[in-house]
């Protein structure tokens, strides 16, 4: 488990995560392999600056619980990635908004919110191509968010938009 945590490249949870891995390709526990944990904590990190828990994973009675919780982490990683786009959006820092989308959406394309996000922010960018392009990929994802669509100009985050709302099949 050492030498697995000391090698892996990556930040604190990647290379526990790794250090788990490493302890069970080792052997692991006596007991068997049903559940894992991850908590990684810094005074004031945590998510909107509440609390001290900055990843917080817990996997229960699952066969190969290492998997699982790698898989979680990715996930955590990708909505820590959607939060700080969207406090960029809300600052009006579409750019570097953009890069942390485009990251989340690289991380697990499979994440409507992430590319309802992309959306958002290439139109605030002039990009309608690549904003009507991201909603597409929403509403494959998820044919629900329709709803959430509709309701982006009363929000204000976007200005109406009936050729938009057209192409995406919105009345």
């Amino acid at each position: 488990m050492g030498r697995k945590f000391e090698s892996t490249k990556g930040n604190l949870a990647e290379r526990l995560v790794a250090a788990l891995a490493g302890g069970d390709k080792a052997g692991g526990d006596a007991r068997g392999r049903q559940s894992a944990a991850l908590l990684v904590v810094k005074k004031g990190f945590g998510r909107a600056g509440y609390g001290d828990k900055i990843i917080d994973l817990r996997v229960e009675d699952h066969t190969d619980p290492i998997v699982e919780l790698k898989r979680l982490l990715n996930l955590h990683r990708v909505y820590s990635l959607i939060d700080d786009s969207e406090e960029k959006l809300t600052k009006g820092d579409f750019k570097n908004a953009l890069v942390a989308l485009r990251k989340a959406a690289s991380l697990n394309p499979n994440i409507d919110d992430a590319h309802i996000d992309l959306g958002v922010v290439n139109l605030k960018l002039g990009r309608k191509k690549e904003a009507v392009s991201a909603f597409k990929q929403a509403l494959r994802l998820n044919p629900r968010m329709k709803t959430l669509i509709k309701q982006l100009p009363k929000a204000g985050l976007m200005e109406p938009n009936k050729e938009i709302f057209a192409e995406l099949g919105i009345d």
